[in-house]
Order: C-alpha cells, then structure tokens, then sequence
C-alpha cells in the first residue's frame, strides 16, 4: 500500500488495542522470502501471497477462526490448508529439467513424496519396486513415450488396483485428450504447469475420493496465439509470476539458464545429422517450458519447429536460428532478473 505498508499498519494497530491480539490475516502482493517470519512475529494468525482464489482465502479465514477457538499460534499459509489432504506418494515421470524442478517444487510444498522417472523404462521399473497413489506422465519422451508407458501399465493391473495415471503435455487439442483416454490416462495437465490446475488434479486423486477417467474441464486449455507478434517480449515476468511466486520462478529461470545451451547444442546436432526425432522431442519440450515464463513468441516458434518434424520435413535451420536468437535475449534478460529475485527486490 501507499504511505504505509501492512506490517505498519499492524504494529499501530496492536500499539492502539494495547497489545490485545487481533486475528490478522496478512495479504501480500510480492511473496518475499522472509514475510511469513515476519508476519508472525507482528501477530498475525496467517499469511496468503497474491494471486489467491476466494475458495483459498476462505479456507484460510475459517482455519484462523478455528486456530482462535482452539489456541493455536501456526501461522496458517496456503500450504497449511493443502496440506489437509494426505500427503500422497507421486511418481513423476518427466524427462525435461525445467518441468522436474517445477513441479518437484509444487509437489513438495503441497505435502507430497515425489519419486522422478527421466523416461517411461524407468518409471516402469519404479512401479515394479513400490506402489504409488498417483503418476504423472509426461505425454513425449525417448525411450518409451507416455502413452505406451499407461498402456503397459493398464495391462499389467489386469483390472486390479487402478492407479490413476494424469498425462503431462504441451499438446491441448480434443484428438490429444483423446489419445490419453484411449491409452488408459484418468486426466491431464496442460504444460506449462499451473499451481491451481495442479491442485485441481491432486485433490480429484486424493485417496478415498477418487474419481477416475478424463473429465472434460469446463474452460478449454490455452493454445498458443498465433497472433503474437514475434517482437512481442520474449520474456514477461508478470505472466511469470502469475503461473508461479517468486521462488518458484528464480529455481525455473536457474535451471533455464542451464539448460538452454545443451538444448540448442543437442538440436543444432540434430538437423546436421537428420535425426529429426530428437529435433521434435527438445522442441516439444521447449514448447511446454517457455510457456512458463510467459515467452510466447519462443514458444510459437518451437512449436512451429516440433511440427515441422512431426511431419518428417527438414527442420528449418533458418528457425532455429531465430528461435536461438529469441532464447538467447530472454536467458540474458533471465540472468539480470536473478540478482534481484535472489534479494528479494522483485515482488
């Protein structure tokens, strides 16, 4: 706020109550690390970073009522609501490095175990070694894709112990929904991942309440524009922080900043050599990342790359060297907004 801040506010307003302790609920707009210590200290009974939804604000509201009745001094955040549900035992199976980290990081926050598969063979032989509530499947891998992986899955159960299996994909249209279900999938999320869709899928598979088998969601997934112009920024942290908070955006744009290079390096091999498959896998799963960091125009442009090899056409050198120049401005841009986001500086 102008003029003054919340926690301000909050120390005139227990100087003015004579110390008497009001149930505060503290709404932060930047997500800082440090805030929630601090909201503590000051004595408020909860913290909610921006953007929240009414259903999570409520649910933290009634949880400081019934900390009030009961005692408790928790300082009640988000992730205290979600870690109501059981935590469940997950099995990742997810090959791109940007995607691990996200939702490794989404995962445990929300109370989860998390077990990583860099490929279908691995998280195959995971299964065959313990059990899991849940499996989320990246749809394009080498080695095995993800819909053979369910439909070796779905094979073996015979029927029995259905574990529910969600696809992960860059690919939204109704004939790749279908495709899922087909394989044996109970839903999918929409790269790139998104905090409240995430949640949507882990609460429907919670279980006890399980509800198997796709369910079309009310709204239909996003699509890249193909009006956006290609000089449109190539990174936008506001959509960034959107999808994400603050932490999560600085541990995604580190493992970018690693992994570009080897991408660039592994398709500029590829065309040399006409393995057109490997171009297709590092394009697709580009697609599904940027989207991440609200780089639309890269994002078009692997996504144009990805089709050009899905049809077995001679990827364009040519675009892969606009695409380069696209993600090598946006890595730059990455890298300055580190700093920053390492000291707290950016909301």
């Amino acid at each position: 706020m102008p003029d003054m801040d919340g926690f301000e506010v909050a120390r005139q307003l227990l100087d003015i109550s004579g110390g008497v302790n009001l149930p505060m609920v503290m709404l932060s707009s930047a997500g800082l690390k440090g805030e929630g210590s601090r909201s503590k200290e000051l004595g408020f009974k909860a913290y909610l970073s921006k953007p929240f939804t009414s259903e999570e604000l409520q649910q933290v509201i009634e949880r400081v009522v019934t900390s009030a009745q009961h005692g408790t001094t928790e300082l009640i955040t988000r992730y205290c609501v979600d870690d109501l549900q059981a935590g469940m035992n997950i099995l990742l199976v997810e090959d791109d490095a940007i995607n691990q980290q996200l939702i490794i990081v989404l995962l445990k926050r929300l109370g989860h175990q998390v077990t990583l598969a860099a490929n279908g063979q691995i998280a195959l032989d995971a299964m065959a070694q313990q059990t899991f509530d849940l499996v989320l499947m990246d749809m394009m891998m080498p080695v095995m894709n993800g819909l053979e992986v369910t439909e070796h899955i779905r094979a073996v159960e015979f029927g029995f112990s259905h574990v529910p299996v969600v696809a992960l994909t860059a690919n939204v249209m109704q004939v790749d929904r279908e495709r899922c279900f087909k394989a044996g999938m109970d839903d999918y999320l929409s790269k790139p991942i998104e905090l409240q869709e995430l949640k949507r899928v882990l609460k429907r598979f919670e279980p006890g309440t399980r509800k198997l088998r796709i369910q079309e969601p009310d709204v239909a997934p996003s699509i890249p524009s193909k009006n956006v112009s290609l000089e449109s920024p190539v990174f936008d942290y506001t959509a960034a922080l959107a999808k994400a908070d603050r932490e999560v955006v600085e541990i995604v744009a580190n493992v970018f900043i690693e992994q570009w290079p080897l991408d660039v390096e592994k398709i500029t091999q590829a065309i040399a050599c006409g393995e057109v498959s490997t171009v297709m896998y590092v394009a697709h799963a580009l697609k599904g990342s940027l989207g991440m960091f609200g780089a639309q125009p890269a994002v078009i442009l692997a996504q144009e790359l990805e089709q050009l090899s899905s049809f077995k056409g001679a990827p364009s050198v040519q675009l892969l060297s606009t695409m380069t120049l696209k993600l090598n401005a946006m890595k730059t841009q990455v890298e300055h907004l580190l700093p920053a986001l390492h000291s707290q500086q950016l909301p």
